[in-house]
């Protein structure tokens, strides 16, 4: 998480789904090759294949399902 997001929290603000949004982003950077349980998306799709890939809206909205 971005020093920015982080800080935000810690000061009691709330996350914007533009910066939340970004997080996802980043986290799928990161794993999406592996695509473990270290994407809070991957416990959604019940064995299909991510068609969020990159797109942190996208994981966003799947989230709030």
């Amino acid at each position: 998480m971005e020093k920015e997001k982080l800080l935000k929290l810690i000061n009691g603000e709330t996350l914007s789904d533009k910066d939340i949004s970004e997080v996802l982003y980043d986290i799928c950077d990161t794993v999406h090759a592996s695509c473990d349980s270290e994407c809070p998306v991957y416990e959604t799709l019940n064995g299909k294949q991510c068609e969020c890939f990159k797109n942190g809206a996208e994981m966003l909205k799947r989230l709030r399902k």
